[in-house]
């Protein structure tokens, strides 16, 4: 009985875990989609650069 609810709990948590991520992956998308579309000014090197590793973690390209 223990076993089965470890497994339960498990699985559980890795479906509120690829909720979480799934949202995450969403927002991530929407906010690249807004800063393009806005077409910010990237003056500021720390902002130009995780703007880059964002996109670069969601489409595998810069």
């Amino acid at each position: 009985m223990s076993a089965t609810i470890q497994r339960i709990s498990r699985q559980d948590a890795l479906a509120r875990q690829r909720e979480i991520l799934k949202a995450l992956r969403v927002s991530a998308h929407d906010l690249l989609e807004r800063v393009e579309r806005y077409d910010f000014d990237f003056d500021d090197q720390v902002l130009a650069e995780e703007y880059s590793r964002l996109q670069f973690l969601l489409t595998g390209s810069r």
